[in-house]
């Protein structure tokens, strides 16, 4: 499955399995790494479903994904 695109109208929020698929890992893979302050906050929640701006995970990686916490 190819990566979702980082630009554009239609991905200016990534949601969980945008994430998951851009960075290749696992929905279990993604829980540990948000309890474990390893990846940025979510920055949108509506009603229980969260999402990051494409640019704030475009920074973290390009910052070589340091620890959030």
């Amino acid at each position: 499955m190819a990566n979702p695109p980082l630009e554009g109208p239609a991905r200016l929020v990534l949601w969980r399995r945008d994430l998951v698929s851009l960075l290749g890992i696992s929905q279990r893979t993604l829980s540990r790494m948000m309890s474990n302050g390893d990846i940025p906050a979510p920055d949108v929640d509506i009603r229980g479903r969260r999402g990051w701006k494409a640019q704030t995970i475009t920074a973290w990686q390009e910052s070589g994904c340091p620890r959030a916490a």
